[in-house]
């Protein structure tokens, strides 16, 4: 076995490795978060977030400066059935000329 054969094999094992990792961490996380260990901790975290950003002002529900409202406001939208119409439209018909039809049938059907 020559030497860039033995790199190749370590190589390969560390990928392994690091993806078993990962898939262990991602479900201990799940477990967590399944059984309730983590809720506290995440009210705690909306609470300050929601103290340390104050409300717009007294009528509105929302939180955070003007501007930052309306940053989120404009991302938001980015969601909405116009932008996600349109650029499906743009995409599919991308996808459909450069004749990758598997790409095409994946990604509607993940929209969808």
């Amino acid at each position: 076995m020559s030497a860039a054969e033995r790199e190749e094999r370590k190589t390969r094992k560390y990928k392994k490795y690091t993806a078993y990792s990962i898939i262990l961490l991602s479900l201990y996380i799940f477990f967590l978060c399944t059984n309730g260990f983590i809720a506290g901790l995440t009210s705690d975290y909306r609470v300050f977030l929601i103290d340390w950003l104050g409300k717009t002002n007294k009528w509105s529900g929302t939180y955070g400066s003007e501007s930052l409202v309306h940053i989120m406001d404009n991302l938001s939208a980015l969601a909405g059935i116009v932008f996600v119409s349109l650029f499906s439209f743009v995409f599919g018909g991308y996808l459909f000329i450069r004749r990758r039809y598997r790409t095409l049938y994946t990604y509607f059907f993940v929209v969808i």
